[in-house]
């Protein structure tokens, strides 16, 4: 019984899959201001490690 079911699931797999991407559509934009929030823990004590300022950081974009 439990391998009929995993056929029958292995065989719904690609139907499902392709009306799931079916619906959706690609939204592109161009933006020249980004919003990001980031935590940093030291992976030591697992603890947050606060008064970070931006130049702290590197962004990258990559386009894909």
């Amino acid at each position: 019984m439990l391998i009929r079911l995993l056929v029958l699931l292995l065989c719904l797999m690609p139907i499902l899959a392709y009306s799931q991407n079916s619906s959706e559509q690609a939204i592109k934009i161009n933006s020249k201001l980004v919003v990001l929030d980031a935590q940093v823990f030291d992976t030591k004590t697992n603890k947050p490690i606060n008064g970070l300022k931006k130049e702290d950081f590197q962004l990258y974009d990559e386009e894909t």
